[in-house]
């Protein structure tokens, strides 16, 4: 399904710019509540809250990798270089292991000039779409679905 062009410009208008962080909770424990990605320049910080509230770096952060637009869900992390995606199995720390990357622009009709921008789940976490920004051609933006 595409969107048409106005309404995903008034979508990305809603979207902090970079970096960007992922945040989720899990169910509250005392060692780890929820984990906080932040991503920049290829690396990915990834932080731990406990339910005390003191936020302290997870051990190996920050982890090399595709870094933009990081979103994530209970068990996996995604994120992009543009061009390709990323997804990131997470440890029960926080840790982050890569685990696949795959061509973003795939079902692109016209690859060259585009790129992938925002990533985003679906409210199941099963789908993750990205928005693909130059589809085909200038002011021709859509989301794919993987």
């Amino acid at each position: 399904m595409r969107i048409p062009a106005i309404a995903l410009t008034t979508l990305l208008s809603c979207i902090p710019a970079f970096p960007q962080a992922a945040t989720s909770t899990k169910a509250q424990t005392a060692s780890h509540a929820a984990s906080i990605y932040v991503g920049v320049n290829g690396k990915i910080f990834a932080y731990s809250l406990p339910s005390n509230g003191a936020v302290a770096a997870v051990s190996g952060s920050p982890f090399t990798g595709l870094s933009g637009n990081v979103i994530g869900d209970a068990t996996h992390l995604y994120a992009t270089d543009g061009t390709k995606i990323a997804t990131y199995m997470r440890s029960a720390n926080g840790g982050l292991a890569m685990k696949s990357t795959i061509n973003g622009l795939t079902h692109n009709e016209t690859p060259q000039g585009s790129y992938v921008g925002v990533l985003t789940l679906d409210r199941t976490n099963s789908t993750l779409y990205a928005g693909e920004l130059e589809f085909n051609g200038a002011d021709d933006n859509a989301f794919a679905a993987f």
